[in-house]
């Protein structure tokens, strides 16, 4: 029998509202229906078992460890904030920073921890919307 082999780092579980040593488990147990991700790693937290996946090629962690409700809202933020760079108005970099300056900390969607920050980043996302020239495609 395997042995639960607990993280020697903490992150931050979302839906636990606290920093925890998560466990490293594979793509069968996180995505059970998802074959072709069997194979790769990620960290779940112990108490919700909520998870988060890696960085390709590694067992970092790709943010903070969401729930299954904040993991809908931050990929719609990326809804938003990816046709904004794509576009070629702004590069990435630039918009992140944009936006790192108005939240007062360094910006990065997967580590968004709560509703309030969607929120947050949304209204930040809007402002800079309305100050951009038109560009192609929904922004909604």
């Amino acid at each position: 029998m395997n042995e639960i082999q607990y993280a020697n780092f903490t992150i931050y579980c979302c839906e636990c509202t606290r920093a925890i040593h998560p466990i490293l488990i594979t793509g069968k147990r996180a995505y059970p229906h998802r074959k072709d991700l069997y194979h790769l790693p990620f960290w779940m937290c112990y108490l919700c078992e909520c998870f988060v996946s890696c960085h390709p090629g590694t067992e970092k962690p790709l943010g903070s460890i969401a729930s299954k409700e904040l993991k809908q809202a931050r990929l719609y933020i990326h809804t938003i904030l990816d046709p904004i760079w794509q576009s070629g108005i702004m590069k990435r970099g630039q918009l992140y920073a944009k936006i790192s300056r108005k939240l007062g900390y360094t910006y990065h969607t997967a580590n968004i921890r709560n509703m309030k920050e969607i929120k947050q980043v949304k209204e930040i996302l809007d402002t800079i919307k309305i100050t951009m020239p038109s560009i192609e495609g929904d922004f909604v």
